[in-house]
């Protein structure tokens, strides 16, 4: 945990314990947990709350804004977790002027595509903060979307999903909030009922409930 003001902090991962860091951001505390054995040799992480400057959303992806709160998650190997990794960062109120805090979400900026995609999260109002899981180490930052009013815009990834490259879920964004989603087998079976959150999103972890 931050004693005072520690914008960035570099500690060892564990083959048998959680290893968590934290750092202060300009929206306050941010804690990275990282499980035990989440690293397959022994890998240093650094993590940074006052990241390079965020970049910007591109042209298709209007429907979400950025609020300039985030960190930044660095391996000194280049290495990437084989199983989740837990994010908590902390906003202010002067952070989110004008969006409900029920839009927020935590997203990753992938420097391959050049673009940010939006993680599953939750958010604690009462505390003022972001949670998410990510199984890809690079830039955060808490975002906030604005709800699509119709399905022109729906965006599903990773497409294809492939598991066994440790993808651990299924992301539906630019949803209508409260949309009510049905997974389906090729055969037309039923397999999972899904509904988007306030943000227009929803996530499907490969379970079935039929």
């Amino acid at each position: 945990t931050c004693t005072g003001v520690v914008t960035m902090n570099t500690q060892p991962t564990s083959l048998t314990a959680t290893t968590e860091i934290s750092v202060n951001t300009q929206g306050g505390l941010a804690t990275v947990q990282i499980p035990a054995g989440a690293f397959q040799s022994g890998t240093n992480i650094t993590v940074s709350g006052t990241p390079p400057p965020f970049p910007g959303p591109t042209s298709t992806e209007s429907s979400i804004t950025g609020t300039n709160v985030g960190i930044q998650i660095l391996t000194d190997n280049g290495l990437q977790p084989k199983s989740p990794v837990f994010l908590t960062i902390q906003y202010r109120a002067a952070d989110i002027a004008g969006i409900a805090p029920s839009r927020l979400f935590i997203a990753r900026y992938d420097d391959d595509r050049r673009r940010w995609v939006p993680l599953v999260s939750s958010v604690d109002t009462e505390s003022r903060k972001v949670s998410s899981a990510t199984n890809h180490l690079s830039l955060f930052q808490i975002m906030a979307s604005v709800p699509a009013s119709d399905l022109e815009q729906v965006k599903v990834f990773p497409n294809p999903w492939r598991p066994v490259t440790g993808q651990t879920s299924m992301t539906f964004v630019n949803l209508p909030a409260d949309t009510n989603l049905r997974v389906h087998t090729f055969r037309g079976e039923l397999v999972r009922q899904l509904k988007a959150n306030s943000a227009g999103m929803a996530s499907w972890d490969g379970k079935n409930d039929y």
